[in-house]
């Protein structure tokens, strides 16, 4: 899952503080980005506002189906980001 980082901070009554991340690999653009997520937990909304993008611009494929945006995902799962295109 996650990694766990840890924090030390001698003055405080409870001295260990445990920040749990989880990186993400995502397709975008033609790059391979990693994204770390804060907490155990991921889903698409999380990726579209860790990216700085709409729904309404982009889609999220997950394990090659496309994905909802409360959909959790996982450091397994092959995660594209694709931006959507119109036209007339």
């Amino acid at each position: 899952m996650g990694k766990d980082y840890r924090l030390s901070l001698e003055s405080f009554p409870h001295p260990t503080i445990i920040i749990k991340i989880m990186r993400l690999n995502i397709h975008y653009r033609g790059k391979l980005i990693h994204l770390d997520i804060d907490g155990e937990k991921a889903t698409v909304k999380d990726i579209l506002e860790k990216l700085n993008l709409s729904k309404d611009y982009a889609f999220v494929v997950v394990n090659g189906e496309i994905a909802e945006e409360n959909q959790a995902v996982s450091p397994q799962d092959d995660i594209r980001v694709v931006n959507a295109i119109s036209g007339g």
